[in-house]
Formats: C-alpha cells, structure tokens, sequence
C-alpha cells in the first residue's frame, strides 16, 4: 500500500473537489481517483499534527468542518506519528550504523492509527466510559468505529465559530518564535557572507544541537562518548543527520532558505518545513505547495529517499499508477 502525504492546501483543494467546488475538471478527477485509491487498498493518506492544528486555526466552522469531514473519510484515521517519536528511533539505527550500538533498538513505527498515534501518545486513548456510553447509543459500531468517531470530532472541532466555550485556535507563539530566530540566523549568516557550503554546516550544527538530548539519551544505552560523536566533526555531525530520514528534507530545505540572503522566513514554515520533511521520510508520495516541491527536486533529496514530490493534485494519479 503506498502512503501519500497531503499538505494542508491539497487537502483543502480536494474537500472542495468533493464537495462539487473543485478548482478543475483536472483536480475533480483526481478527487475521485483518490476515493477510487482507498477503496482498492492501493493508497493510504495519512494525518499529522499539522494537519489538526491547521484545521483548528480556520475559526469559521463553515470551512472548517467539512474539511475536516473530508480528511477523516480521506485518511480513515491513518495517521504518522510526531517527529519526537521516531527520532529517538532514528537515533539509534544512527548511532548504530556508525559506532555498532545500541543493538537493542528502540521501535520505529511511522505510521498507525488515531489520535493516540498522531500525537505519540500525548492524546490518551479514548476514554472506557465514553466508549461505551457511544455503543449503547450505536449498536451497529464496533470499538474500532466509536474510536474513529471519537478521533472525527477531535479533529474537526465543534460545531460552531471559534473561539467558544474556552476552545479556540492553537497559539501561534512557538511558530512566530521559529520565525524570528531562523531570520536572525538569515542575518548573522549574511553579515559574516558565509559560503554556501558553510550554510549548510551552520544548519546542520543546529539542529543536532537540538537534538542533544535525545542523543545524549540513547547515549546512555551504549559506551559511545560525547567526544566519539563530536570527533565526527562538522561534515560527520551533517552526515550523522542525514541518517535521520525525518531530517535529511529538513536540512536541505532550511539550508536551501538560508542560501537566499532575500528569503522572508514566516510563522507557517515550520509546520510546513518539520512535517513535509517527516513525510518525505516515509512516505511514498508527497504533495506540497509549490516552493517546496521546487526546492525538494533541485536538491537530489526525493532520489535518495525514494519518494516522490508532487506539486499538484491533479499530478497524483499518474504518479499513483507509476509507483503501482
């Protein structure tokens, strides 16, 4: 089964397809291709925390639910887990690869199903007692249909404008502060004219760094030092995070955004950068908006991880029945 990964515009442009609004007879076609996709087996379409937040950011509950409807008969509650899931995963085959240990690795499991998946357990289970209170009142349901109902309604938010009843949009504080750190870094970068190769460095450094912790931990279930992984040096720290395949789009994207010293970074990007990169990882086939489309195939990316970068709907199901 492939696994085809949507960013939050696509998704919007096939709701509307569904919904009789589609942008082109081309997308119209490719909507019903995709349900024709999911019923053969032949596709999944997994959801991510990106995707629950961006719904949550659209306040009017006229566009809100129906795409939300779309992506829960769309994907049928696949989801991928959070990057602070399999990375710890993705560390050790790293560390392993390298230094021959940890032999006992910890489970790398991309992809699932619900809410308790998407978000790497932070969203508990459905709760016993609203499980049962929802089969006494749908019979026909098994546990597995009340779940996904449960999940549906998480997704989709309620029934009403937000803000209401204390609910309202998630912050978007962590994403502005992403934004304002990569634009110094832009800056600093420029000021010292930094080489393109130098870039890409800086980038890499950094997002080990903020990976110290997690490193460190799996550290703790080998013999391998801090002064083994350091003495890899600024080209064997790049490498070692190219062995993590929920990074290698990351680095490269970040690094493509840092060469432009006219690049305007905004709130929106992370979301975009962390989880198109994530899907590039393990997907199949990924379509995303048109800049990181561009950015993924000039950099020999897609080659190296085997899949696919769309930047059209419509594009899809030829790619679909290449990869079939």
């Amino acid at each position: 089964m492939l696994r085809i990964y949507l960013d939050q515009n696509h998704w919007i442009y096939l709701s509307r397809a569904l919904n009789n609004k589609p942008r082109s007879l081309a997308e119209a076609d490719a909507a019903l291709f995709i349900q024709t996709s999911i019923d053969a087996g032949q596709a999944s379409y997994p959801l991510s925390v990106a995707h629950v937040e961006e719904t949550w950011r659209q306040r009017r509950a006229a566009k809100r639910l129906p795409l939300a409807d779309t992506m829960t008969a769309i994907s049928r509650n696949h989801t991928i887990a959070p990057p602070w899931t399999v990375v710890p995963a993705e560390i050790d085959r790293a560390l392993l690869t390298r230094f021959g240990e940890p032999q006992d690795l910890r489970p790398l499991q991309p992809f699932g199903i619900g809410m308790h998946h998407m978000s790497g357990g932070l969203l508990p289970e459905p709760d016993a007692a609203i499980v049962r209170a929802l089969q006494s009142k749908h019979p026909h349901l098994g546990r597995r249909q009340i779940t996904d109902m449960i999940d549906a309604i998480l997704l989709s938010g309620p029934a009403a404008d937000l803000p209401i009843g204390g609910l309202r949009p998630p912050s978007r504080a962590p994403a502005e502060a992403f934004a304002r750190a990569e634009q110094e870094v832009l800056s600093t970068l420029a000021a010292h004219e930094s080489d393109s190769d130098e870039r890409r460095r800086v980038v890499a450094g950094r997002m080990f760094m903020d990976l110290r912790d997690a490193i460190h931990e799996a550290q703790l279930r080998t013999s391998i030092s801090t002064d083994e992984i350091l003495a890899l040096g600024s080209e064997g720290i790049t490498e070692f995070m190219m062995d993590l395949p929920s990074r290698v789009a990351l680095l490269e994207l970040v690094t493509q955004q840092h060469r432009n010293p006219q690049t305007i970074w905004h709130a929106n990007d992370r979301n975009d950068l962390v989880y198109t990169s994530l899907a590039v990882g393990y997907c199949d086939i990924v379509v995303t908006e048109r800049r990181w489309a561009a950015n993924l195939n000039n950099s020999g990316v897609p080659a190296r991880m085997g899949t696919k970068i769309l930047r059209r709907l419509q594009d899809l199901p030829q790619a679909v029945l290449d990869l079939g």
